[in-house]
């Protein structure tokens, strides 16, 4: 979205936020802020708007239930602190700033706050500001570093918005419009990018670009038109809150495309590099087995050598190291040189040739065999490398991902996600309970450690085999109970006896606590805990 695409968004947005109560803040994802609201003027359901810090993007709105409502987490909840329960009194776009701001209201406030969203190419600043003294209260900035005198937000610090610093000398678009002549002359001086950027407001990285392909297309009218359409978008200025609602609704489903084109295409990429990767190395495995089978000496003739030196074993003498035989096995051949280990008596330096043709005459159908099926896997590989860059939608490429995974070519490590997510691959032993409960139980020390101190979760119920070195065992809690039902926790207990050392005994003792009880023990050894409190339940094995 262009900063005037964004500006016929928050058109639309002052149509509908005004009197809308923020519920909560969530930080969706690294870059991305979300605040809930609640306008029961427009309808009972809860709206997101969208903050986006990774792309020029703004207000764009999603409907929710209640049943939606995630707890906000991370920087979300120092913003959720200082913006629960704030009433949007108006959404402005000062012009010609590429500037949005929000202005907010409560009760308990001595003053208004201000939500600022300071837009620069595909980067942002969102700062909320106490307007009666300009302070910072809490910020997310995501500048290029190509700007210079950029600013600093840090909670606590006076606000100056970024704007500000570069209004002087800064002329208005209107300018551009002006003549062909004129325009032809900006943009031919040097770094004629940096010169608009610089020089004319408000122009992004994204209209510069585009004003400059337009000198390499043909017509005089071009440049002109392009301008037009960005300066003349409708702003929908008498539309309904229905069709406001229509209008972002459609950027959000353009949103959604690109971010779903975006993910199938860095699929696609990640995919092929799996296979690239996994083709160099069956190349480099062909390649260094023919090496091998060309070193290797002929079957035939050192099978033959060790024929004749048992047909001549009573010529070996001890300390020999070569012998030259007569080769009566083949008419017309000239005699055989031999070599021998002078360290070893005629009998081992037989049985060692006698080995070595064995070995060679073995060595040479195993490599055959084995070049014959990385000719096989080189040519289905080589088919699914076809097949993916013909790929169009995501079924291709899970399927493709589905034989990777079983040819152990993709694995968890090969993707990106965060620890949470990936919780169910993890190399854990997995077990649900007929109740629907989650079991996770630790394979080594290592993954004991994980599971206990990274995955699980302070209310997750804990336990291990007592007395017995075994497996950390998580049983999933998400609703947060305070007991887990009997037969999920009986369950889990009989796993936790079963991968331990007790394994065969009977009647062990089992620890049960939530996993805030636990901690990891000081030492170099992982998986090491300490229980803090504990009850204990006795059970046999499976």
């Amino acid at each position: 979205m262009d900063f005037y695409d964004l500006k016929n968004a928050v058109t639309c947005l002052k149509k509908i936020i005004p009197g809308a109560v923020i519920q909560y803040c969530n930080n969706n994802e690294a870059k991305e802020l979300s605040i809930v609201l609640l306008n029961r003027n427009l309808s009972d359901s809860f709206h997101t708007l969208i903050i986006d810090c990774g792309k020029l993007t703004s207000g764009v709105f999603y409907e929710l239930t209640s049943a939606h409502k995630n707890t906000s987490s991370g920087l979300a909840r120092s913003f959720s602190k200082k913006l629960h329960g704030a009433n949007i009194v108006s959404v402005n776009m000062p012009y010609p700033d590429r500037v949005v701001t929000v202005e907010l209201q409560l009760k308990e406030w001595p003053s208004n706050r201000e939500l600022w969203l300071e837009f620069c190419g595909i980067n942002s600043n969102v700062s909320l500001i106490d307007g009666s003294n300009n302070e910072i209260l809490e910020c997310l900035t995501k500048f290029p570093e190509s700007l210079e005198d950029r600013p600093v937000r840090m909670p606590g610090r006076r606000f100056q918005s970024f704007w500000d610093t570069r209004k002087k000398g800064v002329k208005p678009l209107e300018d551009l419009i002006d003549s062909t002549e004129q325009i032809t002359q900006v943009l031919q001086q040097d770094a004629p990018r940096k010169f608009l950027l610089n020089n004319y407001a408000p122009i992004t990285p994204t209209l510069a670009d585009k004003l400059l392909q337009s000198l390499d297309q043909p017509g005089s009218d071009k440049l002109q038109s392009i301008i037009a359409r960005f300066m003349n978008a409708s702003e929908l200025t008498d539309a309904s809150a229905n069709e406001a609602l229509s209008y972002l609704n459609k950027v959000s489903t353009e949103r959604q495309d690109k971010k779903r084109h975006i993910h199938f295409t860095t699929s696609k990429r990640r995919l092929l590099k799996v296979l690239d990767t996994a083709l160099n190395r069956i190349n480099r495995s062909k390649s260094k087995l023919h090496s091998d089978l060309d070193q290797l000496p002929d079957p035939d003739i050192a099978r033959r050598k060790a024929d004749l030196l048992a047909m001549n074993f009573h010529l070996i003498k001890s300390g020999m190291s070569q012998i030259q035989l007569p080769d009566v096995l083949e008419t017309g051949s000239p005699s055989c040189l031999i070599q021998l280990d002078p360290a070893k008596t005629p009998q081992k330096n037989l049985d060692a040739l006698y080995k070595k043709a064995g070995k060679i005459a073995r060595s040479v159908p195993k490599i055959n065999k084995r070049l014959q099926q990385l000719d096989q896997e080189s040519h289905m590989l080589s088919e699914m490398m076809q097949k993916l860059h013909q790929a169009e939608h995501d079924d291709t490429l899970n399927h493709i991902a589905d034989q990777l995974r079983n040819a152990g070519l993709l694995t968890a490590q090969s993707t990106k996600a965060s620890t949470k997510a990936m919780l169910s691959k993890k190399p854990y032993h997995r077990f649900v309970t007929k109740d629907g409960f989650q079991i996770y139980v630790g394979r080594n020390a290592v993954e004991n450690a994980m599971l206990s101190f990274q995955d699980a979760s302070p209310h997750d119920f804990w336990l291990h085999a007592k007395g017995y070195q075994g497996a950390h065992v998580i049983l999933k809690n998400p609703g947060k109970l305070t007991e887990a039902p009997t037969n999920a926790i009986t369950y889990a207990a009989r796993l936790a006896v079963y991968y331990s050392k007790a394994r065969n005994e009977k009647r062990i003792p089992v620890i049960v606590t939530q996993k805030k009880n636990v901690r990891a023990a000081s030492g170099k050894n992982p998986g090491l805990a300490r229980v803090f409190r504990h009850k204990t339940l006795t059970v046999d094995s499976l």
